[in-house]
């Protein structure tokens, strides 16, 4: 759980209790958000949702707009939680391709599905220049993190290759993602796997396997 020390608050909670006031009221906030939208949401409508006094949420919150940062912050926190357990050297040398893009595409699926019906994109109109940060500084993170994991494992490829991929790998995986999030059921599911078939198929020219074991994982998937 992404701590609250890393989301802005108005005043900060000393005890267990608080933080889970706070969590409850983001839980609240993110689902009214998704319900009738940022522009008809209230924090009266907010509290009741979280069966929390108006009172409680002004302690903490200044306004609404200060609640959907804390939303969208805690949703990066998360993310960025995710991509530090997926994104390792142990996960890279233990799995193979389809392994490892499995896993990761599984657990950001998980993510998102709990984030039901909140998608941070479509409050871009509303972000402060601090979330828009926030974001590219996440991206920037997971290029960074790929880029590593290519140096280590296919030490060939130059400094500039080893770029040009891991930015067009997360430029795959996030449209395609987001493109699959938007479906349900067996849409989902094939979109899913038309990602994991395109994030393969590039991939291997820069990380080539042995034949047999490839042919293996083809029929195998």
């Amino acid at each position: 759980m992404t701590e609250t020390r890393e989301i802005p608050l108005r005043r900060m909670p000393q005890q267990a209790r608080g933080q889970q006031r706070i969590h409850k009221l983001l839980n609240a906030a993110e689902q009214i958000f998704a319900e009738v939208g940022y522009d008809n949401a209230t924090t009266n409508a907010i509290a009741a949702r979280a069966d929390t006094s108006i009172g409680s949420l002004y302690q903490f919150f200044p306004n609404k707009e200060a609640i959907l940062q804390a939303v969208i912050l805690r949703y990066l926190g998360e993310m960025r939680e995710l991509f530090d357990q997926n994104l390792t050297p142990e996960a890279v040398e233990t799995l193979t391709l389809v392994e490892f893009l499995e896993r990761l595409i599984r657990a950001v699926v998980h993510l998102r599905e709990s984030h039901a019906g909140f998608r941070p994109v479509s409050f871009a109109s509303y972000s402060s220049p601090e979330l828009v940060e926030a974001t590219a500084s996440l991206q920037r993170e997971i290029i960074d993190r790929i880029e590593t994991l290519l140096a280590l494992h296919v030490p060939d490829l130059s400094p500039q290759q080893r770029r040009v991929c891991s930015r067009t790998s997360v430029g795959i995986f996030e449209a395609l993602m987001s493109l699959a999030m938007d479906l349900q059921g067996a849409e989902r599911e094939l979109q899913l796997d038309e990602l994991r078939t395109v994030l393969l198929t590039y991939l291997r020219t820069y990380v080539p396997e042995d034949k047999t074991r490839l042919d293996e994982e083809i029929e195998n998937p």
